[in-house]
């Protein structure tokens, strides 16, 4: 995954674990940043260039990465190459508390739509980028989709837990299980 950075302070004691890299890891790891998206945000319904703060990396956010990079992340993990499948399953698996289930498995969102397993991923950065992942792991198919600007996630209330909310998801929903 060589277009992928662990966040954009990987320097010092600022890096991730305070993990120290080698000056060709961090030669790359400044090329990908640079390489990196400039975000936008919309101002009164004109694209505007928007400068954010780069986020900690943390378990939810900081990662930069491309959709390549995340085709082979999702290739890697439905091999079993990175996760063993009974523990992949588990994570896939509709938590359920005292409540009744919840729309989340363990780090993913997991629902059953029309009949088939969904699993799903969302990110936002306010006025910066957005991601979706979906995944139909009984098709082997998995759609990513990568923006510039929060809009792709931004104003769907995606952390509910209906991804049928976002027009993105739908369509590619609509289209592959109709």
């Amino acid at each position: 995954m060589g277009g992928s950075v662990p966040g954009t302070s990987y320097t010092g004691t600022a890096s991730p674990g305070a993990a120290q890299f080698d000056s060709a890891v961090i030669t790359r790891f400044d090329d990908v940043s640079r390489r990196a998206a400039l975000a936008y945000k919309l101002d009164r319904g004109r694209p505007v260039r928007s400068d954010i703060a780069q986020p900690s990396l943390t378990a939810g956010t900081g990662v930069l990465s491309t959709v390549r990079d995340l085709a082979r992340f999702d290739i890697a993990l439905g091999s079993g190459a990175i996760i063993a499948e009974q523990s992949l399953a588990a994570s896939w698996t509709q938590a359920v508390s005292q409540g009744g289930a919840l729309p989340t498995g363990i780090g993913w969102f997991v629902r059953n739509y029309k009949g088939e397993p969904l699993i799903w991923q969302f990110g936002l950065i306010r006025d910066g980028h957005s991601a979706l992942v979906l995944k139909l792991p009984g098709r082997k198919l998995t759609f990513i989709a990568l923006a510039n600007s929060d809009a792709m996630t931004a104003g769907y209330n995606l952390s509910n837990g209906d991804v049928t909310a976002s027009p993105f998801a739908k369509l590619f929903l609509d289209f592959f299980v109709p």
